[in-house]
């Protein structure tokens, strides 16, 4: 799918639904992508830089200098969650691309050699959220032939961490006024990152009205404030569609309500979500009432982001550390496990699912010690799902629906 097409599609649900309202959240979130994908498709025409990049790069830089900035992960999710785009896959894996990393980093590779994606200016990868990740800019890297800024990303949080990180978004800084002319606007900077943290915020009350029972949020709902932030962080936009969101989910609660007729199962969800199969979180809650309450989104970051200073480009080191269960997937699972632990009991969890994404290295890579902690300290045996987040070939929602209603009738009613 072009990009002109993805626009296209997301203006006409958004037409769809300023016609038919639901909940002002849902229209702020299609208006926030909208504009970004349509930002994206204009820039050249507009005589702005377009940077590819990663999907933890410091957004707010990229505002403040006036360049245009797309995440070509996430885009190839959107096409891939709607079950199209698989030869893209196929091309991937034609250029060499590990069949064995994420799909979504091979669809990348394969748009990028279909040439159905407006070419960067500039690249700037991020040594997270995983090996595939890296290795998917490196070989578009090659492809496009353009300036790249590799960003390192510490192993650990605290303040070595936030010190390391500074000297690399100093470097960033550098590396884009080289290659694009454009200069820092310090102002624009501070607008972005007083957004963030707002958004921030904000994304923690939404995270814990999930503890309330029944939960005020459906399990859609409270996933989708992760690609706000990873394609629109610091904007006034997802600012407005977060608050939009907390407010539907404060007002449910303070009547008790929850959008389920009767709420019976909470459940932990480990791992991706089957972006192609979406739907069976809408299946899950009507077939057995059980919401997600708990994921990765829940983890609240190190005390230290909280902390705001005179440094601009400190801030931004703290800003990257918020992300919640970004150390889930990089660094020493040691230091989440105990708060992973503590998510799941504030929550009252009954059950647990993980989703073994077959590309996922990382999250696979502890589903033994998730497993040991949700029985010994919950006495709770999870169901483990293999998988692939896009490509739904592998493993059909009809399959996982078939497993899920085994496990509710033997573990979870037992």
């Amino acid at each position: 799918m072009r990009l002109e097409q993805m626009v296209a599609w997301f203006e006409k649900r958004l037409a769809f639904r300023r016609t038919h309202p639901t909940n002002l959240s849902e229209e702020y979130y299609i208006e926030t992508m909208t504009d970004y994908l349509s930002e994206v498709l204009h820039a050249k025409e507009r005589g702005k830089p377009l940077a590819w990049i990663s999907p933890i790069a410091p957004l707010e830089i990229f505002r403040a200098m006036d360049i245009v900035h797309f995440g070509p992960d996430q885009y190839a999710i959107q096409v891939l969650a709607q079950k199209t785009g698989y030869e893209y896959l196929d091309l991937g894996a034609g250029v060499g691309f590990s069949t064995e990393g994420c799909s979504p980093n091979r669809a990348v590779v394969g748009m990028v050699k279909a040439g159905i994606l407006p070419p960067p200016d500039i690249i700037v990868g991020v040594a997270t959220p995983c090996d595939s990740n890296v290795m998917m800019f490196e070989v578009i890297s090659d492809l496009f032939g353009c300036p790249t800024y590799f960003f390192d990303y510490p192993y650990s949080v605290g303040e070595e961490a936030v010190a390391y990180l500074k000297a690399e978004v100093e470097g960033l800084v550098r590396f884009l006024e080289e290659h694009t002319g454009q200069k820092l606007d310090l102002s624009t900077l501070e607008q972005s990152l007083a957004i963030s943290r707002q958004s921030q915020e904000l994304v923690e009350k939404i995270q814990d009205l999930r503890k309330i029972t029944p939960s005020p949020l459906r399990s859609r709902e409270a996933s989708s404030t992760m690609a706000l932030r990873i394609c629109c962080e610091g904007q006034p936009n997802t600012l407005k569609a977060l608050k939009a969101l907390y407010e539907e989910g404060q007002e449910r609660a303070t009547k008790g309500q929850g959008p389920l007729v009767e709420e019976r199962h909470r459940l932990a969800w480990m791992g991706g979500f089957p972006f192609s199969e979406m739907n069976l979180l809408d299946w899950l809650e009507k077939k057995h009432g059980a919401v997600i309450v708990a994921d990765g989104l829940g983890l609240k970051p190190w005390d230290g982001v909280y902390k705001s200073t005179n440094d601009p480009f400190e801030n931004v080191a703290r800003r990257m550390l918020s992300f919640g269960g970004i150390d889930l997937i990089y660094g020493s699972f040691n230091q989440s496990l105990n708060r992973l632990v503590k998510l799941w009991q504030d929550c009252q969890i009954d059950g647990a699912i993980y989703f073994c994404h077959f590309g996922c290295k990382q999250m696979c890579g502890i589903n033994r010690i998730v497993v040991d902690a949700l029985k010994k300290e919950l006495g709770i045996a999870p169901l483990l799902i293999g998988g692939d987040i896009c490509d739904a070939r592998i493993t059909s929602g009809n399959e996982m629906k078939e497993k899920i209603n085994e496990y509710f009738a033997t573990v979870i009613t037992n």
